[in-house]
């Protein structure tokens, strides 16, 4: 069974030595503080986390629909984008737009464009693999933050790296990474001369 948001918030609050909680709904008139903030840290590392990129998060190839007035809108919930490989036009974010670098300017003639995005996703659909690693760096920064111990510190530190080793196995076999998915690094390893 996945953890749950609830099962996170106990992962953060046991790691300085508090019991339990059995609820933390939105309808809860008020959390306790040490609550709000285990929540409130959790939801920093679950932005931070995601925002690098990972298997579960990146989409390649993502197809954009211009609009009427030349404009492509991203998606509300994108971290990260870039041109999807073989395109010519610079972009970056601005908003929930994409902004043109050539052009100085949100219009695009470009009506068939691709990006590569990297999506910030809730709790609920991070892999189990994820959800693990933010509830221990949260556990570890909650605990540095509100009580400094070395002796608990010590203890998740070890959790931590070994939920990082975790992820990242996780990243590389489902990634499909490849240097022959990418044809900048292809290139430099292909030997076929470019007049042939």
């Amino acid at each position: 069974m996945p953890t749950s948001l609830l099962d996170a918030v106990n992962t953060v609050i046991r790691a300085t030595g508090e019991a339990p909680v059995v609820s933390i709904l939105p309808t809860d008139e008020q959390l306790p503080p040490n609550i709000a903030a285990a929540l409130n840290l959790i939801e920093e590392v679950r932005k931070e986390m995601q925002v690098r990129g990972w298997w579960f998060n990146r989409e390649r190839d993502y197809p954009l629909q211009r609009t009427t007035d030349g404009e492509y809108t991203l998606p509300a919930n994108t971290s990260r984008i870039d041109v999807s490989e073989g395109q010519s036009v610079r972009v970056t974010q601005r908003g929930t737009k994409l902004y043109n670098l050539d052009t100085h300017s949100f219009i695009f003639t470009e009506t068939d464009l691709k990006v590569d995005l990297v999506l910030e996703l809730p709790w609920d659909d991070l892999p189990e693999v994820a959800r693990q690693y933010i509830a221990i760096v949260a556990a570890r920064r909650f605990q540095a933050r509100y009580l400094s111990s070395p002796n608990l510190d010590g203890f998740t530190q070890v959790d931590e790296m070994r939920a990082l080793v975790n992820l990242q196995n996780a990243e590389a076999e489902e990634g499909n990474h490849s240097i022959f998915n990418h044809w900048s690094a292809y290139r430099a390893l292909d030997r076929t001369p470019w007049y042939h």
